[in-house]
């Protein structure tokens, strides 16, 4: 939607002397002028750079890294540094900047070959994505998260993970208006939390949805 805050912006382009008129759009031209693969050796260099430069405090270029390593295709260095970025936006309460930082850092690791670790990380960036958008009020994009993440969580067989999304979706439909489903989802939360005694507390006594 185009009120979405896009985490993605146009490369900056390399050095150089600056044309007499019309330099934006010329230096966007020579930089897409590049064949592909030199594109993303420009845009692992200028991470690696920043990297160098910057080694000793990366977290306010955390976006600006992510933005290249995703260029670049270096797809887990990608989706560390937007997870990074998505958190330091929440602190400051941009959250959809923090959204679609979460959700850019998912599509860099849906990049990655399969494996339980690549897909713990995706579920919790769904999770926080929920958290980013319940304060936006957008409710769709909530739930569809969390029914990904319910898929995922199946997918291998992760009981607490599978819990916290049937717990997360009660908040979601009930603030949605689907009663009906809040109840279902929730009777789901509470028969998994009796399987997982380690985590009965968290989903069985705190109210549905509350951040741990």
């Amino acid at each position: 939607m185009s009120s979405t805050f896009h985490c993605w912006s146009a490369p900056p382009s390399c050095a150089r002397p600056k044309p007499p008129r019309a330099s934006k759009s010329w230096s966007r031209g020579g930089f897409d002028a590049l064949h592909k693969p030199y594109q993303k050796r420009l845009h692992e260099a200028i991470a690696r750079a920043l990297e160098a430069l910057h080694g000793a405090d990366l977290a306010p270029h955390a976006l600006a890294l992510g933005r290249h390593y995703y260029a670049s295709e270096a797809w887990d260095r990608a989706a560390g540094y937007l997870a990074q970025a998505g958190t330091s936006a929440v602190a400051r309460s941009a959250h959809r900047e923090a959204a679609a930082c979460f959700e850019q850092a998912i599509q860099a690791l849906q990049h990655l070959p399969p494996s339980r670790a690549m897909i713990e990380r995706t579920i919790d960036l769904r999770f926080k994505v929920r958290q980013s958008c319940v304060p936006l009020r957008d409710h769709t994009r909530v739930l569809d998260h969390l029914r990904k993440a319910e898929a995922e969580a199946e997918t291998i067989d992760d009981r607490a993970r599978l819990g916290w999304a049937f717990a997360y979706r009660v908040h979601g439909l009930f603030l949605s208006g689907d009663s009906q489903g809040a109840i279902e989802a929730g009777q789901h939360s509470v028969a998994i939390a009796e399987v997982l005694d380690a985590i009965r507390a968290q989903i069985g006594l705190r109210y549905p949805g509350e951040q741990a």
